[in-house]
């Protein structure tokens, strides 16, 4: 159970990190 919630936890973490990533990313690409 413990183990579950820690896959999720680093899943969503991961996850929010890619998006912020993207957004980012394409916010700089479209100012440049």
């Amino acid at each position: 159970m413990l183990g579950l919630m820690a896959a999720l936890a680093i899943g969503a973490t991961f996850i929010t990190g890619t998006i912020s990533t993207v957004y980012i990313f394409k916010k700089v690409w479209l100012e440049s």
